[in-house]
């Protein structure tokens, strides 16, 4: 039989090994899968909790203020193993994201704050209408809240060769602020309308046969379109090229009475219409004059084009032709 004391110790070693067994689970260094720093390096305790008189061994350096970096956890656990420390428990983390407490503010942002300084400085009444080229990627980073203010003043600006230099500064209004100088190259720009593709002659233009692109204000020349509704249902009076700029005399208004085609000559009179049939002596486009013969009479009118076969002649009542 087993001593009763023997029993009692046993249990407790046994309390004892158990607890034992439970603070180094609980103690286990562990990864993190989300970090947020405000130093700009990351220290071995930033990534991994638990990490013991290892946790201020610097590992990584930190992203830009107000940006987001990140690891691999096999980067991460090789890293934390040369510094000394190992068994560390990923679990199902892969990655490991570390961010840089601060503001930052890339090329959308940069790019609309000197927009509208360019504005300002050429007093131009529609800053969206400035295309800006960046020399290189823009990006400025601060110490600063969130909500911080990006602001842009103009250095210099050419509006011939379109070359500018710009210092953008991002802070708080009552601290410290970042300051970068950026340049670039900056046009005020115009919409002109081109073909999507290459155009025969005497086509129709559609909607899918135009587009709008953006030219500096200064390569605009006299005729070019600017608006789509000048240009679609007119006909290309000479073969076209993908993106090149659309000129008014490039176009022609399409023929809607054909030479020698049959149409109806309709008497309109104020209660009553009559119609007749007649030939067109001449093709024509909208608002074009031409002559038509009534087929009974044989008599020859001229009138002007008001639609698809259609004219109207003015005479002592107003008459309309048009084709059956």
């Amino acid at each position: 039989m087993t001593h009763p004391i023997r029993l009692v110790v046993a249990f407790v070693l046994g309390i004892a090994a158990f607890s034992a067994f439970v603070g180094a689970a609980k103690a286990a260094p562990a990864l993190r899968s989300d970090v947020t720093v405000s130093r700009e390096i990351v220290l071995l305790g930033d990534l991994v909790s638990d990490a013991g008189a290892l946790s201020d061994k610097p590992i990584f350096r930190a992203p830009g203020h107000g940006l987001t970096g990140t690891l691999t956890a096999a980067a991460v656990i090789a890293a934390a193993e040369k510094a000394g420390l190992g068994g560390i428990m990923a679990g199902s983390i892969t990655e490991v994201s570390v961010t840089r407490v601060g503001r930052a503010a890339g090329q959308t942002e940069i790019e609309a704050a000197i927009r509208l300084a360019l504005a300002e400085h050429s007093r131009s009444p529609a800053p969206e209408n400035i295309d800006i080229a960046f020399d290189r990627d823009p990006l400025i980073t601060a110490n600063a809240a969130r909500d911080a203010q990006l602001k842009a003043r103009v250095i210099s600006w050419s509006e011939q060769n379109g070359h500018f230099e710009a210092e953008i500064t991002l802070g708080d209004p009552a601290g410290p602020a970042a300051r970068k100088t950026v340049i670039g190259n900056a046009f005020d720009g115009v919409e002109v309308v081109v073909p999507t593709r290459a155009i025969a002659r005497k086509k129709m233009l559609g909607t899918d046969d135009l587009t709008l692109t953006r030219l500096p204000r200064r390569s605009v020349t006299g005729g070019m379109l600017t608006s789509l509704a000048d240009a679609v249902g007119m006909v290309a009076g000479r073969a076209l090229r993908a993106d090149e700029p659309v000129k008014a005399g490039d176009l022609e208004k399409p023929t809607l009475v054909e030479r020698g085609s049959a149409v109806t000559i309709i008497h309109a009179i104020p209660g009553m219409t009559l119609t007749v049939r007649g030939e067109a002596l001449a093709s024509g486009s909208h608002g074009a004059r031409v002559s038509v013969m009534n087929k009974q009479s044989k008599r020859v009118i001229d009138g002007t084009v008001t639609g698809a076969g259609q004219v109207t002649v003015a005479t002592g009542h107003a008459v309309a032709m048009s084709a059956r």
